[in-house]
C-alpha cells in the first residue's frame, strides 16, 4: 500500500475515533435525562399505589415529557446533537423510542390491550432496552450496551416472576436510569474539570 494511501486510512481511522469519542462525551451530557426519567417513573409508581389507575402514569409521564422538551429547546440540545452523523443516529434512536412509547401507552392504557401491568411493563422494558442497546452500539459505549441488556433481562424476569414485577421494575429504574444517569453526570463533571 503506498504511503499516501496508508496516511489517508490512518486519518480516516483517527476521524472515526474522534467522532465516537465526541459521541460518548455527548451522551454524558444526557445523564440528567436518565436521572429525570428514573425519578419520574418512581414518582408515577408511588402515586399509582395511592390512586390505582392509569392516570398517575399518563399525568406524570406526560408532564415529564413536556418539561424535558422545554429544557431541551431552551438549551438548544436537539439542534446541537444533530450536527454529527452519530448524533443524528442516536437522536433518531431515542426519537423512535419516544414515539413508540406514546403509541404503546395510548393503546395499552386507553384501549386496555394489555391484560396485566406486567405485560405493559415488559413491553416498556423491551423498548427502552432496545434504545439503550442501539445507542451503546452506535457510540461503542459498553456500559450503555449493558444497560440495554439489563432492561431486556428485566423484561424476561417479569415474565418469569410476575409476582415480583414491582420489585423488578423498581430495581431496573434505580439501576438503569437513576444510577446510570448519576454516573453519566459524574463523567460530565470530570470532563468539565479536566477542560477547565
Amino acid at each position: 500500500m503506498p504511503a499516501a494511501n496508508s496516511g489517508q486510512v490512518l486519518e480516516q481511522i483517527d476521524l472515526i475515533s474522534k467522532m465516537i469519542n465526541e459521541g460518548r462525551r455527548s451522551v454524558e451530557k444526557w445523564g440528567w435525562v436518565f436521572l429525570f426519567w428514573g425519578c419520574t417513573h418512581l414518582s408515577a409508581l408511588l402515586w399509582s399505589k395511592f390512586w390505582p389507575s392509569s392516570a398517575p402514569w399518563l399525568i406524570t409521564c406526560g408532564a415529564a415529557w413536556v418539561i424535558q422538551m422545554a429544557i431541551m429547546i431552551r438549551s438548544g440540545r436537539p439542534h446541537k446533537d444533530k450536527q454529527t452523523t452519530l448524533g443524528r443516529a442516536v437522536s433518531g434512536t431515542w426519537t423512535a423510542f419516544g414515539i413508540s412509547m406514546i403509541f404503546l401507552l395510548v393503546a395499552g392504557l386507553w384501549k386496555h390491550i394489555f391484560t396485566s401491568e406486567e405485560g405493559l411493563a415488559s413491553a416498556i422494558f423491551v423498548l427502552i432496552g432496545g434504545a439503550n442497546l442501539s445507542s451503546g452500539i452506535t457510540l461503542q459505549f459498553k456500559l450503555q450496551i449493558w444497560v440495554g441488556l439489563a432492561w431486556w433481562l428485566g423484561a424476561v424476569a417479569i415474565f418469569m416472576f410476575p409476582l415480583a414485577a414491582l420489585w423488578i421494575f423498581t430495581g431496573a429504574v434505580l439501576l438503569c436510569e437513576v444510577a446510570f444517569g448519576l454516573y453519566l453526570m459524574s463523567l460530565e463533571k470530570k470532563a468539565e474539570l479536566i477542560h477547565a
